[in-house]
């Protein structure tokens, strides 16, 4: 569905029932990225209704958002688009080795997910399991237009973290139907996000007394230049 008809109010509670969510998951987030790149996807959200909790006789509009289980943020597009050099955003940039995929191929990524170290599933964690077999029934159903949903090449989920349950609940779902559906399913390292440890008192001083020289003189330079713009 697309993301302007999700409720806002099921988003923030699915957001905070979701241990792995991280800022970029937040509904403010994904709203800002769809306004600066809306033309460079297409929206393609998954939600989940609780068991008898069809669609409102009104539409979506009138879906009573304590209905929702579960949003699954996705998107589609080509794994290359013509504009990727000029709007930064391809997604395929790793340094290390990743399973290769035709630049015109149709991919099924994770929604609003340029420029974001992560993404998830947003849902109770006993809820993974079922959700994650949800989200590959639907990709492997009949597309559904008129919602969104197109016919895929590829399934090109990335920005999990390693230690999301999200991460092995799609991969053991994907895993269970790969035989009956001649799927090829491949869990990748596509890169390491650096980590930083901040005291534990959030002393900003203390923590740049923890950096080398070099550094503590850059990051200082470039507040200096933001707080002068």
């Amino acid at each position: 569905m697309p993301f302007d008809d999700i409720p806002r109010a099921a988003w923030d509670r699915l957001l905070a029932a979701t241990p792995a969510a991280t800022p970029f998951s937040r509904w403010t987030v994904h709203r800002a990225w769809w306004d600066a790149y809306g033309d460079t996807a297409h929206q393609q959200y998954l939600c989940l209704l609780a068991a008898g909790g069809g669609e409102a006789p009104g539409g979506v509009d009138a879906l009573d958002p304590d209905s929702l289980v579960a949003i699954v943020p996705l998107m589609h597009r080509h794994e290359v688009e013509p504009m990727d050099a000029a709007t930064a955003t391809a997604l395929r940039r790793s340094s290390r080795h990743v399973s290769p995929v035709a630049p015109d191929a149709k991919a099924v990524f994770m929604g609003a997910s340029y420029h974001a170290d992560y993404a998830t599933l947003l849902c109770a964690p006993d809820d993974l399991p079922a959700v994650a077999q949800a989200v590959v029934q639907g990709l492997a159903g009949a597309p559904d237009p008129g919602h969104g949903d197109q016919a895929w090449d590829v399934v090109d989920l990335r920005r999990f973290r390693d230690d999301d349950p999200a991460l092995p609940a799609l991969e053991n779902a994907f895993r269970a139907v790969a035989e009956a559906h001649r799927w090829e399913v491949m869990r990748e390292v596509e890169d390491v996000c650096p980590v930083a440890t901040l005291p534990a008192d959030g002393d900003w001083d203390a923590y740049l007394a923890g950096l080398d020289k070099k550094s503590r003189h850059e990051i200082r330079r470039k507040m200096r230049r933001a707080e002068s713009a």
